[in-house]
């Protein structure tokens, strides 16, 4: 059977509130002022409410900085600047995890109010992380710049 749904519309223009009726499945109408119809579909009306929603999110909230894959974005754009699917993936991974690991360190410095037992522990921390950043960039060097074999070695009976 049929049934209609009821949908209520406001016009932000005039001011004004209708009632509409219409099929969910397909879209509703609306009569303009200037006497056109306007169409809106289910997908319309969960985006305007998104876009409200949106809205009424506070400045603080929206000047957060992008997440770590915004921050390289070269990758997106193939100028990395390695050749190979292996270098450029031990190369976005170590830049990843240096973003995280900056963004700890900010986090745990405002936390501990620079305290100095926590000074000690992010030094040692940094000391940490640096041996594994210069690690993988040796790998990263290693496997660039590893000749290919230029003769065969056959080990002798």
């Amino acid at each position: 059977t049929y049934t209609e749904t009821f949908i209520k519309a406001y016009s932000a223009a005039t001011g004004k509130i209708d009632s509409q009726t219409g099929k969910p499945e397909k879209r509703w109408r609306i009569i303009t002022d200037d006497g056109n119809y306007r169409y809106f579909t289910p997908e319309n009306l969960q985006t305007s409410l998104l876009r409200q929603n949106l809205r009424d999110v506070l400045i603080k909230e929206k000047w957060k900085r992008n997440n770590v894959g915004a921050t390289i974005f070269q990758l997106g754009y193939g100028k990395t600047r390695y050749r190979g699917l292996a270098a450029n993936r031990l190369w976005a991974y170590s830049r990843g995890g240096w973003i995280n690991f900056r963004r700890i360190l900010k986090y745990v410095m405002q936390a501990s109010k620079r305290s100095l037992s926590s000074q000690k522990e992010l030094y040692l921390s940094i000391k940490k992380w640096i041996c594994f950043e210069n690690n993988v960039n040796e790998i990263i060097n290693n496997y660039l710049n590893k000749s290919h074999l230029k003769y065969l070695i056959f080990s002798t009976y």
